[in-house]
């Protein structure tokens, strides 16, 4: 190992010594040459290192912050600060029919225009008035 690493690979003797044995292996498989040209390797690399790469205990933020809301939720259930109705509806079981929101929304009224009708006035003239009488 130590061999490959250091005649094949280019990694200097006191870095293989300081190497993490999983690393090793790793760069081995991969045959992965020295990729930093004059600089030190990464502390991630070093045994003792309390960096963690990619690979190391890490884990998924996502899923960890998954399972942090739902250890939340069932120590919130078991102390009795919220009920299972609480949970799956807003209500206890039972106490209420639950209703959709869009029943509560009242409608505004729509409001009916008064029409006025015009009333046409005809002019007529004397001269026709005198003689319908």
């Amino acid at each position: 190992m130590r061999v490959v690493l250091t005649d094949d690979l280019g990694y200097f003797d006191s870095e293989v010594d300081e190497m993490r044995p999983e690393i090793a292996q790793q760069l081995i498989d991969t045959r992965t040459k020295r990729p930093f040209g004059d600089r030190p390797m990464p502390d991630a690399w070093k045994r003792g290192s309390d960096v963690q790469g990619a690979g190391g205990k890490g884990g998924n933020t996502l899923v960890r912050l998954f399972l942090l809301g739902v250890s939340a939720i069932a120590i919130a259930l078991a102390t009795g600060k919220i009920t299972p109705g609480q949970l799956l509806g807003g209500s206890e079981f039972g106490k209420h029919k639950l209703t959709k929101l869009s029943d509560q929304v009242v409608k505004p009224k729509k409001k009916k225009r008064k029409t006025t009708k015009k009333k046409v006035v005809r002019k007529t003239s004397a001269a026709g008035a005198s003689s319908r009488a």
